[in-house]
């Protein structure tokens, strides 16, 4: 099971499809049909502030469509 086939499976699964994906690669351009599928994307290799910055934004992205306006920590 591939990248692609993986987030395409995920997205099709009503429970899962609106949970956060982010894609990490040192193999793929940005601009691939798999980046795009995922929500975010970092290339390899990339520093933990990086990484743990666009964790919390997809975690508020989530929680801001799930509850409405923004929480306190976004």
């Amino acid at each position: 099971l591939d990248g692609l086939s993986l987030i395409q499976r995920v997205r099709s699964e009503p429970r899962l499809s609106t949970l956060p994906i982010l894609l990490t690669s040192a193999a793929i351009d940005p601009s691939s049909e798999k980046a795009a599928r995922a929500d975010a994307f970092i290339a390899k290799p990339y520093h933990v502030p990086t990484l743990l910055g666009v964790i919390q934004t997809l975690l508020c992205r989530q929680s801001d469509a799930s509850e409405g306006a923004g929480g306190a920590s976004c």
